[in-house]
């Protein structure tokens, strides 16, 4: 009797399941039968629902019948301590423990059975699960529960999953939900899935806000948040903290400032602490009030009971990428609309609620915090996709897609790594990588130092490097110190004490027992680290081969062709170093922490990047061009040979260079050169002719050199080499006999004017082409001159016979009418001798005197 018992309350029935949900006083119960009704008419669906609804344990619970007995549910969490009390609470509504019905996965832990049909699972567990096997045959629904943090990890398992039920499972059912939410977009995203809304419980919370006067002190604006929050409040209180260090701090001072209060007991709460510890801030304790210090992770998927009163400091630490360092770092950054939203909402909980906000009302907070994806480093990202078999994250289902350039670098770092071969494919080595969980950067480092028998050293390096810097916050001069070794040295000695130091202690065994599966297999020994130390910078290159550096005047040239200074107290004068930490931005990019590595040891174990070029550059000094065999790691040049004999279109490439470099301006142009070019330019100017001739501007002469110039320079190594004459060939072969005739008899170099003068025309001088000509010459010429078949009028200069201007119009017609009686009175009594008719329209146009003429 007893084993049907157990059969049936392995499956639990529609019936028992309906009978436990109906009795939860929980606000999404309601909700329940339309979301059932969606569900089963729907692939997708979006839930929004306030805190305190209920969903993350209800929703699954209800859904669980919906689905064939063969298959399960996975809900996605984003953290583990909300991972496991999801479990718990939904396993103890069934009545059973963790692991029955009711189970979870998370990092190096996990509680499932046989009988499991829902796994509340990380979110970096589903990826790896699509991964290995994309089909998920035995899974028929996947929950993104607080889709709204948007991790990098549940947008690349979100868009996975959306492709398996487009192309491989067209069964598998999706459902997003979060309390804050573009759900608009995600239900766009999800071929327009219905989107159910579900209210919250939770009660009037008033909202106060203490601004911090300008240099007061944050202990002194703490205690006084505290006073007045024990005075407001009679139950628990909740604080929210931007990280450890703060919630130490804040434990020191209550311990210090409220020592007399023997009820008060305050808790700790953050993803490192052990699941024990994290439970006592979860669950009320009898006659104690608490004071919870928390992370945000008690924003959202976990219920803290007994609060009726929150403290935000409105700080959060926030992943983002550091260029400085070369990977992800927590940033302290202030807190979202929406996060600031979910951490009042947690004292309105039981009843009415009061939230101490430590921030001025009138301070401007962002909607939504930014997405993962926006902010941080791309190069998991990266190889995930490749894993995946997508070359770009457009072919892919993303709320946001990343920064193109960002994540063209994360490629190329991955190829750099070995993780990715030239066409951008996953190779043995980058799927090493992958099951290691960790950077890419160091994940490659990490497996080639077990071939170098220098495991447990590399886990140490990889250690110093994901935690902040041993020498941080020491007094004694130690961490100006800019040498990496420095630092491994310190590590080892026994007397030296910090918590940094027991965390990349602790995190190098979390390493060593990832590489260990790697390392039985390879079977070598690992050496221990105190005895190898001289790898150290071998195994940083490895983890930073873009930053082998070379000396550089007072700075340094890094392998990715940037350039580096060194501050002024550097004490490493080394020719080769890896850097570990830049600082700075361009030119004002500094070095704060590196390893000298030698020449040799880049030689030795670094050979395949190692290449020979023949470089044929334009040297600035001598203006002309430089032949060299370098040998080269990436942009650093370890040798050079001067090379002769060059094949003659590498030459012409390298004084190409020099004429870009110098400007095409400063070609020899001889003023007939310039006429001939504004010639033809403002004939393009005039629509009908664009298309009958080049563009021959400067700019479109620099875009075109190598077309029109290149033929010109064979044997030429010189800027002076190219003369006037190569230019003039090399400028007019641009166009051919045909065209040049169209170009004279359109615009001519000069023209014929009324006294017989073939007078030039200046067409480089002004926006208009000019034609200065003595006024006596254009006597009875009634109109304007016209070039381009009449479309172009000429600006007329009209000169004195001393060749000075006398006038300047564009209207030939118009001065003779208005302006030419108040010249003649000017001009006759100074220029007597030339003549100065009344009616110069029937005047005979002369380029003589009155004397001359009358001969």
């Amino acid at each position: 009797m007893t084993f049907y018992l157990l059969k049936i309350q392995s499956v639990p029935t529609v019936e028992f399941l309906q009978n436990k949900l109906v009795n939860l006083d929980l606000p999404i119960v309601e909700h329940l039968d339309g979301i059932s009704k969606n569900f089963l008419s729907h692939a997708n669906l979006v839930l929004q629902a306030e805190p305190g609804a209920g969903k993350t344990t209800v929703v699954p619970l209800a859904l669980l019948n919906h689905i064939p007995k063969n298959q399960k549910i996975l809900i996605l969490e984003p953290r583990r301590l909300a991972a496991r009390n999801a479990a718990e609470r939904m396993a103890d509504i069934l009545g059973e423990k963790v692991g029955h019905t009711v189970g979870y996965r998370i990092r190096n832990e996990s509680k499932i059975s046989k009988h499991t049909r829902i796994e509340v699972i990380t979110e970096g567990i589903l990826t790896r699960m699509l991964q290995s096997d994309p089909e998920l045959a035995e899974t028929g629904l996947i929950i993104f529960d607080e889709f709204h943090e948007r991790s990098l990890d549940a947008d690349i398992a979100l868009a996975f999953s959306i492709e398996v039920q487009q192309t491989l499972r067209d069964d598998l059912q999706l459902l997003v939900m979060s309390a804050t939410l573009d759900a608009e977009s995600i239900a766009q995203l999800l071929q327009n899935a219905p989107l159910l809304k579900c209210e919250g419980r939770n009660y009037p919370v008033s909202i106060e806000y203490v601004a911090p006067k300008q240099h007061q002190d944050w202990s002194n604006i703490f205690t006084n948040a505290v006073n007045r929050a024990l005075e407001t409040s009679d139950n628990d209180i909740l604080v929210f903290l931007p990280g450890i260090g703060e919630i130490k701090k804040a434990n020191r001072i209550i311990q210090e400032s409220f020592s007399d209060d023997s009820e008060l007991v305050v808790v700790e709460l953050y993803g490192d602490l052990p699941f024990s510890e994290q439970r006592k801030a979860l669950l009320p304790e009898v006659g104690v009030r608490k004071i919870i210090l928390s992370t945000n992770i008690a924003e959202t998927s976990v219920t803290i009971q007994g609060v009726d009163c929150v403290i935000d400091s409105g700080l959060m630490r926030q992943s983002e990428f550091d260029p400085n360092v070369g990977f992800n770092r927590l940033r302290t950054r202030n807190i979202s609309q929406a996060s600031a939203t979910q951490r009042t909402g947690r004292a309105g909980r039981l009843g009415p609620g009061s939230c101490i906000r430590l921030w001025a009302e009138s301070d401007t907070l962002r909607k939504e915090t930014s997405a993962e994806i926006l902010r941080t480093d791309l190069a998991q990202f990266a190889l995930e996709l490749a894993k995946w078999g997508v070359a770009s994250p457009e072919q892919l289902s993303l709320l946001d897609q990343p920064n193109t350039g960002a994540f063209n670098q994360a490629q190329d770092l991955l190829k750099k790594v070995g993780a990715l071969n030239e066409q951008g494919k996953v190779i043995r080595h980058g799927n090493a990588i992958l099951s290691l969980g960790v950077h890419p950067r160091i994940g490659h480092m990490l497996i080639k130092s077990i071939e170098l028998k220098a495991g447990k050293l590399g886990c140490l390096i990889a250690a110093m490097l994901e935690e902040k810097d041993l020498l941080q916050g020491q007094h004694n001069g130690q961490y100006n110190n800019p040498d990496f070794s420095h630092r491994l040295n310190i590590l080892f000695e026994p007397n030296f004490k910090s918590r940094t130091k027991k965390l990349i202690l602790s995190q190098s065994k979390v390493l060593a027992r990832k590489l260990d599966k790697i390392e039985k297999k390879s079977g070598s020994v690992q050496r221990e680290p105190k005895e190898i130390t001289h790898l150290l910078p071998v195994l940083l290159a490895m983890v930073f081969p873009d930053r082998i550096a070379q000396k550089r005047g007072q700075g340094y040239l890094l392998a990715n062709g940037s350039g580096a200074q060194v501050p002024d107290d550097f004490l490493m004068v080394d020719e080769y170093l890896v850097v570990v930490k830049l600082g700075g931005q361009g030119r004002a990019t500094k070095i704060f922490q590196a390893a000298a590595i030698t020449r040799s040891d880049i030689e030795n174990f670094f050979p395949d990047r190692i290449t020979q070029t023949r470089d044929v550059k334009w040297d600035d000094k001598s203006l002309s061009v430089k032949a060299q065999l370098n040998t080269r790691l990436d942009e650093i040049i370890l040798d050079s040979k001067k090379l002769s004999n060059l094949e003659p279109e590498l030459i012409t490439a390298g004084l190409l260079q020099g004429v870009l470099k110098q400007g095409i301006e400063n070609l020899p142009w001889t003023p007939e050169l310039l006429q001939w070019q504004e010639r033809l330019i403002k004939l393009r100017q005039l629509a009908e002719y664009q298309n009958d001739f080049p563009d021959v501007s400067h700019q479109s002469l620099t875009d075109t050199v190598t077309q029109w110039l290149a033929p010109y320079l064979t044997g030429m190594y010189k800027l002076s080499d190219i003369t006037e004459s190569t230019l003039s060939q090399a400028l007019k072969s641009m166009l051919d006999w045909n065209t040049q005739q169209k170009l004279d008899k359109l615009m001519p170099l000069s023209i014929k004017v009324a006294s017989g003068s073939k007078v030039k025309i200046d067409y480089a001088s002004s926006d208009k082409p000019i034609l200065a000509v003595k006024l006596q010459e254009m006597f009875g010429e009634k109109e304007t001159p016209k070039l381009a078949e009449g479309r172009l009028s000429v600006r007329v200069h009209l000169l004195s016979p001393a060749r000075r201007p006398l006038q300047i119009t564009e209207d030939l017609a118009s001065f003779w009418a208005t302006s030419y009686e108040d010249v003649k009175k000017e001009m006759k009594g100074r220029y007597p001798k030339h003549p100065w008719p009344d009616d110069p329209l029937t005047a005979q146009a002369t380029r003589y005197t009155k004397k001359r003429l009358e001969k």
